[in-house]
């Protein structure tokens, strides 16, 4: 008995532990998030969208080879997906400038700060918006 009792002592010591490693706000159920989380997710954007840029690519080649004709409307909209797609994909590469991710953070909590701010305001009853 006594095995399984310190097996389950650690296993709360350590679920508590990984638990403090994230301030969460009581009001907002906010977590900051981190630099690493941000490039991260900025990383698997880009795939996300490197690979719908690549089908939509491959829609207007089997187009202009013949393959596959488009109407002129559903062209024109392949044509503005591809527009939109690679303007995206070079907004998403600004994150190689670290304040770029640094005012990423900072906006983050802002916006949590607002939230929290309206939150409490409402609560204790002050000034609907």
């Amino acid at each position: 008995m006594r095995p399984f009792l310190l097996i389950c002592l650690i296993f709360l010591f350590g679920a508590a532990h990984a638990n403090t490693r994230y301030e969460e706000d009581e009001v907002t159920g906010y977590v900051a998030v981190t630099r690493e989380e941000i490039l991260s997710t900025r990383k698997l954007r880009k795939q996300q969208f490197a690979d719908l840029l690549a089908g939509y690519e491959t829609q207007l080649e089997e187009h202009n080879s013949g393959e596959v004709l488009f109407t002129e409307k559903q062209y024109h909209k392949v044509l503005q997906k591809i527009k939109a797609y690679k303007h995206k994909l070079k907004e998403l590469d600004l994150d190689h400038d670290p304040r770029f991710v640094d005012r990423v953070v900072a906006r983050e909590a802002h916006l949590n700060e607002v939230t929290r701010a309206r939150i409490l305001r409402r609560s204790s009853g002050g000034d609907e918006l």
